[in-house]
């Protein structure tokens, strides 16, 4: 887990930010706390009566120019969720001296890293201005024992994951430990480990030494080797910031720039391979001149297609997924699998992936999609197959009989609203509803809220659903392998709008014209 403090500020932007983030839907307030009658006004409260309050709080102490605190916590991946983020937060905070003070949290879910922002007044209610004396250091120790960390303990794993690597210098070594955020000092025979401005231990250089020995036995040129091809094959395609984040996210390879102090340009620069744990002087890789070098747009496009279609191939990456790995290299693809710069469809510059490949990474995104539904049995798992037109054997939906009480209520919810307040065709477009039947059963299908549940479960008795409102799913083709691999109809309407399979339903379904109302259809049904 981090603590970061952020700069100190006049204002308090922080709250501007975070609520802007909540208008975007990727931050969430999770806690108004001491902001007195405020906190427990009937009337919605806006980030203005949040900054108003603070601003007046502040005033207090005109002495105090930079007034706002404002401050991170983050974990690794999903690993805290937001509540125990803000629990964590919360403990922080009463560490810090700000317990007392009106203060904000906020969730985010915008990075792969849960974390949440803290905002308050660096001036109490008193007018006093809280300590922040060493604060950066103290926000160290604070968080350490809320966590209940022993750092020399997490520094002894650090360091043995780090002897793990083979490394041949010693500068090898200590960048390692700098890629844990650790600073290396040395001092006669001694390495001095630095964190957040306090010594967490030593090493002897003898220690690392003997290391570097053991390593000399090892055989390094195969993955050298590897290396070399890796940078070859994929470099020529991007420029150098490009093909770092690329050799990092697809290969777990490090590339680090050296510099010296006030120049721009580097003078050399380590890769660190995290996948085998080598390290490796970059020279022995690739001439720092080649890795530097920016590369005609011409170039580019001629190795596109073969990184597209090298990640296509071993990644089994989903159409939308496929489509973000291009972006991330500068350019876009469009549902013919036909590649242009950013803004410029019209200019295609190549086909990046043949049409076997691209039928697969559609078929992939709809056993993702069919995969998210909330069912309560094994026949509405048949019937999303066929919905999405997939293998029912590929996709694994949670089946939750015991526990759909909210999502059937959701149903129910919309159900009652279309009785009431619409004709039956306009209210089930509206709320984003689906009638559908299929083996003789009749199910609802909410698209937004990712729901197929039987009708019989949800159904108003005031509502009357006639067949012409009924999705058939029966006349939809029936999944094989060998349609699948002829699929020029069904995926020609996919090009038009994949992420709408719904459209692609009406497009292939005809609706049954009876006469009655499925209600009475149902009871029919029963009687037989």
């Amino acid at each position: 887990m981090i603590v970061k403090i952020l700069s100190n500020a006049g204002g308090f932007a922080g709250i501007h930010y975070n609520e802007r983030k909540n208008d975007q839907g990727s931050s969430e307030l999770l806690l108004a706390e001491n902001f007195d009658a405020l906190g427990h006004s009937e009337n919605e409260v806006s980030k203005i009566d949040y900054v108003n309050y603070l601003k007046m709080v502040s005033s207090l102490n005109p002495r105090v120019d930079k007034k706002q605190f404002h401050a991170i916590i983050s974990t690794k991946g999903r690993t805290h969720s937001p509540e125990e983020l803000k629990d964590i937060a919360v403990a922080y905070l009463e560490k810090m001296g700000y317990g007392e003070n009106p203060y904000l949290i906020y969730s985010h879910s915008d990075t792969a890293n849960n974390h949440v922002h803290l905002v308050t007044s660096r001036v109490n209610k008193q007018g006093k201005k809280i300590d922040d004396s060493y604060e950066r250091v103290r926000s160290q120790k604070a968080i350490q024992e809320i966590l209940e960390q022993n750092p020399k303990e997490q520094l002894k794993t650090i360091l043995k994951r780090v002897f793990q690597y083979q490394y041949t210098t010693t500068a090898q070594f200590k960048l390692l430990l700098e890629q844990q955020g650790y600073r290396i000092l040395e001092k006669g025979d001694t390495l001095k480990i630095i964190k957040h401005g306090i010594k967490q231990g030593t090493i002897a250089k003898e220690s690392v030494m003997q290391e570097i020995e053991s390593h000399k036995s090892i055989a390094w040129k195969a993955r050298e080797r590897q290396l070399q091809a890796i940078f070859d094959r994929y470099k020529p395609g991007m420029d150098t910031d490009k093909f770092m984040q690329f050799a990092k996210q697809k290969f777990g390879i490090d590339i680090v720039l050296h510099q010296q102090k006030g120049h721009d340009a580097p003078y050399g620069y380590t890769v660190v391979d995290h996948k085998e744990k080598y390290v490796f002087k970059g020279s022995q890789v690739m001439s720092l001149k080649t890795l530097m070098e920016n590369i005609p747009f011409e170039e580019k496009i001629k190795h596109l297609v073969l990184i597209i279609k090298t990640i296509a191939e071993n990644e089994t990456l989903g159409f939308r997924s496929l489509n973000k790995e291009v972006q991330s290299l500068g350019f876009q693809m469009n549902h013919q699998g036909q590649i242009f710069k950013v803004g410029q469809e019209g200019e295609v510059l190549v086909s990046a992936i043949d049409n076997e490949l691209l039928r697969e990474s559609k078929y992939r995104d709809r056993v993702q999609e069919a995969g998210s539904y909330h069912i309560a049995n094994d026949r509405a798992r048949k019937a999303l197959a066929k919905l999405f037109f997939v293998n029912p054997d590929a996709i694994h939906p949670t089946l939750k009989e015991a526990s759909l009480t909210k999502e059937r209520q959701i149903i129910k919810d919309k159900l009652q609203a279309i009785a009431q307040a619409f004709t039956i065709s306009e209210g089930l477009k509206a709320l984003d509803l689906e009638i559908v039947k299929h083996q003789e059963a009749y199910y609802v299908l909410d698209k937004k809220n990712k729901i197929l549940l039987d009708y019989s479960d949800v159904s108003n008795d005031k509502l009357s659903i006639h067949q012409a409102d009924v999705v058939n799913l029966d006349r939809l083709p029936i999944y094989s392998d060998r349609l699948n691999s002829n699929l020029k109809v069904y995926e020609s309407r996919l090009t038009h709008k994949p992420t709408d399979i719904f459209n692609i339903i009406s497009m292939l379904s005809t609706y049954e014209e009876e006469d009655g109302s499925l209600e009475t259809s149902q009871k029919n049904k029963r009687k037989r």
